[in-house]
């Protein structure tokens, strides 16, 4: 391992859609390891030249670097040039320094990556797993780790404390119920968006969406009707409420076992991100979880489709 001192302990490289992904991580490790993410830095990088100074972080600033890997990733402008800092550091120091993690369910393995390094599937991990995965790799890295002190311990748990207290307060406040009806409206609209480009280009595939009320829709795509339905109790907290998503077929009246359920949480008590239990507890922006109800209802309809008898 190279013996320099570097600036930060972990730099994550990530496309932006992945951003709350990695800052849900990072709040595992930022209190004791040093960490770069590119939003949080933002004011250090305008004014220099943004492509020299992410190719010094990826390639030599960094202790290890974590890649949440998507097939997309790379081809984004500033994920270039994390990708080519990354693959040249490696030219030196082979993959000892990289972590992969893949976030696309089936994986996507980059074609450039080891076969003999190993990658790690985001979906089988939880956000802590994943945290301690790569504290792990950084422990593992220091020659000398000293132990933590009663008083260290005893700070951290004041911390957990302290943020746990304030996730409760902005959960149970009216401000955070005014930020889920918008966080609704945003997934309502991403969804929307996603089947009137499919309705464009596929003639062959007709759906139709239909609003009830303001924090309701429905999805149809014969024989499958897509039912989103918000549960907000109060209006000036969050508990128990929940998205809930069930798929269910026209003219027949048995509802299939919930698909999703989704709650809403805060990583820094300011804004919410879509929190799903079920989900080895992955959190979700609205674009990416209109994605995955969108794709997973017209997987269905695939499977309905690939069953029917050819006549």
């Amino acid at each position: 391992m190279n013996k320099l001192k570097f600036e930060y302990d972990v730099a994550y490289s990530f496309l932006d859609e992945d951003e709350l992904i990695a800052k849900a991580i990072d709040n595992f490790l930022k209190k004791e390891y040093k960490t770069f993410i590119y939003s949080k830095h933002q004011k250090k990088i305008v004014g220099t030249d943004g492509e020299k100074t992410l190719n010094q972080v990826f390639n030599k600033d960094s202790k290890i670097v974590v890649i949440l890997y998507r097939k997309k990733w790379g081809s984004t402008p500033w994920t270039r040039v994390e990708e080519t800092a990354i693959r040249n550091r490696a030219l030196n120091e082979d993959y000892d320094f990289a972590l992969l993690i893949l976030l696309d369910s089936p994986p996507n393995i980059p074609d450039w990556y080891p076969k003999y390094r190993i990658w790690y599937d985001y979906n089988r991990f939880s956000i802590e797993g994943a945290a301690a995965i790569i504290k792990s790799k950084l422990d593992n890295s220091l020659k000398v780790k000293s132990e933590e002190s009663a008083i260290d311990i005893a700070a951290k748990i004041n911390n957990d404390i302290t943020f746990s207290k304030k996730r409760i307060a902005f959960l149970e406040s009216k401000e955070a119920v005014n930020l889920a009806v918008d966080l609704l409206k945003e997934l309502f609209e991403n969804i929307m968006s996603i089947f009137e480009i499919i309705n464009k280009n596929n003639k062959h595939i007709s759906i139709t969406s239909e609003i009830l009320g303001e924090l309701d829709f429905e999805i149809k795509c014969h024989p499958y009707i897509l039912s989103v339905s918000s549960q907000i109790h109060y209006s000036n907290s969050l508990r128990d409420s929940s998205l809930d998503c069930y798929i269910f077929q026209i003219h027949n009246n048995s509802v299939s076992n919930l698909l999703y359920k989704f709650t809403f949480d805060t990583l820094d008590c300011k804004s919410l991100i879509w929190y799903g239990p079920n989900f080895n507890k992955q959190i979700f922006s609205s674009a990416l979880l209109a994605d995955k109800i969108t794709t997973d209802f017209l997987k269905k309809l695939q499977n309905f489709i690939k069953s029917r008898p050819i006549v």
